[in-house]
């Protein structure tokens, strides 16, 4: 599993001696945070090219291992949303922080992806009545309404909306925390 990286960061010993966290195998990746990808960014120089696309592909080809939110910052902050989307697409956690970012860079490139993945997660939170989590679905609602909005389906919204006030319409706190679609 250990898959040798090598980067060759271009500096003297002395200058990689600063550099005490080196990437060298799928293990270290584990370890990668958003700000040492600015580090490595630094250090790197001239071969900085090289070595970051040598880095996103090898981001790209790892499904999960335990650095997802590093790999959305890298990609986010690397314009590479589809890679983002990729990374998040098997998280299903009710309220992941994580989906929530992905959603607010995706909203103006994916918006398809936005409205079904925020319908995909709000529609199973208030079909089963689970009221603790109402403000979690309004949440995902919201995506769901800026992405309709971006593409100019405003009708579209205001169809879906209706549905589940028809469908939800007796649950008084839902409800209530849907007014906050209006904003």
């Amino acid at each position: 599993m250990s898959k040798n990286m090598e980067p060759n960061l271009g500096h003297s010993s002395k200058d990689t001696k600063c550099f005490e966290r080196t990437y060298t195998t799928l293990d270290d990746l584990e370890l990668l945070a958003f700000r040492d990808y600015g580090k490595i960014q630094d250090y790197a120089g001239e071969t900085w090219l090289t070595l970051k696309q040598d880095l996103l592909q090898t981001l790209q080809n790892q499904p999960d291992w335990g650095i997802r939110e590093a790999q959305v910052d890298i990609f986010l902050h690397e314009g590479l949303i589809d890679d983002a989307i990729k990374t998040v697409e098997r998280d299903t956690y009710y309220d992941s922080k994580l989906v929530h970012r992905v959603m607010d860079a995706a909203v103006s490139y994916c918006e398809d992806w936005v409205i079904g993945n925020a319908k995909r997660r709000a529609e199973p939170i208030m079909e089963q009545g689970k009221a603790d989590r109402y403000d979690a679905a309004v949440n995902w609602l919201k995506k769901a309404k800026a992405a309709y909005v971006q593409l100019g389906q405003k009708a579209e919204w205001s169809a879906y909306r209706s549905q589940l006030e028809a469908a939800h319409g007796w649950k008084r706190k839902l409800m209530e925390l849907f007014k906050e679609l209006n904003k």
